[in-house]
């Protein structure tokens, strides 16, 4: 019963091959691949989401991580720089190397399964995307510059 819901883009080479596959693999039914989404569609997207998946080999800061933490969202992701700063090293989310393929799918299946764990979080990815708030990083700026 579980379906991968995709917003975003790329080059029109890369998604015509990606649509290719899913056809190909008989996926349109699990893999629902809708482009890009800006503004209350994207927004829309992330609150009808369970838990988001970032499979990036690598990404310096990651706003979209934050975007999903910041509406709730439990995040399963690759242990890029910006995943691992976001998830304070797996205290506020789970990182799995992309590499191994079944451990990845493993973490998402047992989060699904545990509505406790999937509650818990919900509530830190909530708690550390305030971490980022524009108050809180403009007080750290006038804090460093102060001491300048």
């Amino acid at each position: 019963n579980i379906h991968i819901t995709i917003a975003g883009g790329g080059s029109h080479k890369e998604e015509k091959k990606f649509s290719k596959i899913i056809t190909e693999k008989k996926l349109q039914n699990k893999i629902i691949w809708q482009g890009p989404k800006r503004g209350e569609n994207l927004i829309k997207h992330y609150l009808d989401s369970t838990i988001f998946i970032s499979t990036s080999r690598t990404e310096g800061f990651s706003l979209v991580i934050l975007e999903a933490m910041s509406l709730g969202l439990p995040v399963i992701a690759t242990p890029t720089t910006g995943a691992r700063e976001l998830l304070g090293e797996g205290k506020f989310g789970i990182l799995s190397e992309l590499s191994d393929i079944n451990h990845f799918s493993e973490k998402i299946q047992e989060l699904l399964g545990n509505p406790e764990e999937l509650l818990r979080l919900q509530k830190l990815s909530i708690k550390r995307s305030h971490d980022f708030d524009k108050d809180n990083i403009v007080a750290k700026w006038v804090q460093v510059l102060e001491t300048i």
